[in-house]
C-alpha cells in the first residue's frame, strides 16, 4: 500500500497541471480550522469556512484506539 500511495505521488509531481493539496485527516477532526483555511486558498480563497466548521463531526473517526 506504502509503495503504491508512493508512486501515485511521484505522478503527481510530474504532472505539469495537477495542483495536490496534502490534508491529514487525523490532523482535521483535532483542529480542522488550519486545514479548511488551506483547503480554501488551495481552492480560491471564495469559500464559507465556518459552515465547514460546524460539520466536522470527531465520532465520524473510527480507527481511535482505547487506553
Amino acid at each position: 500500500m506504502k509503495n503504491h500511495l508512493k508512486e501515485i505521488e511521484t505522478w503527481l509531481e510530474l504532472q505539469p497541471n495537477i495542483s495536490t493539496l496534502y490534508i491529514s485527516y487525523n490532523q482535521t477532526l483535532q483542529d480542522p480550522e488550519p486545514d479548511l483555511n488551506r483547503i480554501n486558498q488551495f481552492l480560491g480563497g471564495n469559500l464559507d469556512t465556518k459552515p465547514m466548521l460546524k460539520v466536522v463531526d470527531r465520532n465520524l473517526y473510527r480507527e481511535r484506539r482505547s487506553g
